[in-house]
């Protein structure tokens, strides 16, 4: 027999029936009439239901009891449906609990941005129930079974770690790209390693008289002491010595020590016949009289490291000449966008990721596989040019660049200048409708510049035509008949009087 009650601190309203319920259900909004038939559904097809009257009331509860699945309306008056969906995505409590939306035809633009931001799934009302159990279980399965995929290969990486953290130390650490992170994750590699003795690593600055500690114990790791005693004392240190050193462990205890303890191990780091830095390890469980072969490892572990360390430096000088040559190849040095080449580039690998999807089924988020590609002209751009002269032109295209950049936002569209006064939009699993719609956007955002234009025969602004084309990729067709149908679409733009978008 079902029992009900009011939790009037938080806004919830609870349904629960019988044991053993297939799981736990948070229906979302702001009118819990509006529940009534979902929540009597899914409550005789044995779930626990929740009705939050809001998202802070749903990550309330979430906290105490953590759901399955999320059911957040956002057709309901008043109710800003995407920002519900956002505050659920972005709280730590909430963001891994899927999200299904209930919605209608009239909240099309609402879905779309939900969806986008990261909800799994949507409900359509008028609600069919036998489409709703099946979203519903299906989501909560996936979820379930996604979890225990992360679960299981977190315990074989954690086993592979243990297994293998001697051999693995030096590609782990290069993996990073910053001296910062690998220096912190050495010292916590070597705390595994010694059985959960404390370990530091101090990097010194000589010029500034800083040093920079990084602590095995701490999550934050790193910590920076303004005055460094003993420098010229230091650079004399014996490269095979190991144990107590005074002058150095003066400083330590200074900075870094309040209580009675003292380093078991103090190891130099070398880089160029000076010493770069020190391990210091501290026995925090007892006192060994034996630490011959502990002494012998860490001495290997110390050289590896002060290899890697140069290693990673020089990679660090490396990567940052890459990304500026790559920035330089695949950039457009007048609008920043990408260029010509890195548009090739892009549209070939996205259309060979959608043609593996679309060969394999997959759908990323219920999406299609369509990719779309808009075609972009400024009207009129010759007489522009001749009546305000070339660097007028210039700052023109560098300001529809701009506001193009603006209108298209997504993480994986790319904006690129095409050649002149043309640019393309790169849209991957973009239906021909939302292309479109993007497309206008566009064209709206630019006409709103209002950039006079004296000479354009249909306007007294700087307008665009746009052409828009959308494929599933097959093996035949190929991205030159994508981009041969924009182009076709685009003339028709023009041919009808510019200032509009054509769909072919």
């Amino acid at each position: 027999m079902a029992s009900k009650f009011s939790m009037s601190q938080t806004g919830f309203t609870t349904q629960i029936n019988s044991p053993a319920k297939p799981g736990l259900i948070f229906l979302i909004g702001n009118n819990a009439n509006n529940f009534d038939l979902l929540s009597r559904l899914l409550t005789e097809s044995r779930f626990n239901v929740v009705v939050a009257k809001s998202v802070d009331s749903a990550i309330y509860q979430a906290a105490y009891a953590r759901p399955n699945l999320m059911i957040l309306d956002i057709t309901e008056p008043g109710f800003n449906g995407v920002k519900a969906c956002q505050s659920l995505k972005e709280d730590d409590i909430t963001k891994e609990i899927p999200v299904v939306l209930l919605s209608d035809t009239a909240h099309r633009e609402e879905k779309i941005k939900c969806l986008e931001i990261g909800a799994v799934d949507y409900i359509n009302k008028p609600i069919q129930p036998e489409e709703v159990l099946v979203r519903v279980r299906n989501n909560i399965i996936i979820c379930q079974l996604q979890k225990q995929v992360n679960e299981q290969n977190l315990r074989i990486q954690n086993q592979l770690a243990i297994q293998n953290l001697i051999g693995m130390m030096q590609e782990r650490i290069c993996q990073s790209a910053k001296l910062e992170e690998i220096l912190s994750d050495t010292v916590k590699e070597l705390r595994v390693i010694l059985q959960n003795e404390r370990v530091f690593l101090y990097q010194l600055q000589p010029e500034s008289k800083q040093a920079i500690a990084f602590d095995s114990m701490k999550i934050d790791a790193v910590n920076k002491y303004d005055t460094l005693k003993g420098y010229d004392y230091i650079q004399n240190y014996p490269e095979t010595k190991a144990g107590y050193f005074p002058s150095f462990n003066e400083y330590q205890n200074h900075a870094l020590y309040q209580v009675n303890t003292q380093p078991n191990l103090i190891l130099p780091i070398r880089q160029g016949g000076k010493i770069w830095g020190f391990f210091i390890v501290e026995n925090i469980s007892q006192k060994r009289d034996d630490q011959a072969l502990e002494v012998e490892l860490l001495k290997q572990l110390v050289r590896q490291v002060g290899v890697t360390i140069q290693q990673a430096q020089l990679y660090e000088r490396l990567q940052t000449v890459n990304e500026e040559l790559h920035r330089l190849a695949t950039l457009d040095s007048l609008t920043q966008l990408a260029n010509r080449y890195w548009f090739n580039m892009y549209l070939s690998q996205e259309w060979q990721r959608l043609l593996i999807e679309e060969a394999q089924g997959f759908r990323f988020k219920g999406n299609s596989n369509c990719l779309s590609l808009i075609m972009c002209d400024v009207d009129y751009f010759k007489p522009y040019n001749d009546t305000y002269g070339h660097l007028a032109g210039d700052f023109c295209l560098q300001e529809v660049a701009k506001a193009i950049r603006e209108t298209v936002n997504r993480p994986a569209d790319l904006v690129a200048r095409y050649g002149g006064e043309e640019f393309a939009v790169i849209l991957p699993n973009t239906s021909a409708e939302m292309a479109f719609d993007i497309a206008e956007r566009i064209r709206t955002k630019v006409k709103g510049l209002q950039i006079a234009h004296s000479k354009s025969p249909i306007a007294q602004y700087v307008t665009l035509s746009l052409g828009v084309s959308s494929i599933v990729p097959h093996r035949e067709s190929s991205p030159e008949e994508l981009i041969a149908t924009a182009d076709r679409a685009l003339y028709r733009a023009k041919e009808q009087g510019r200032d509009r978008t054509y769909l072919l």
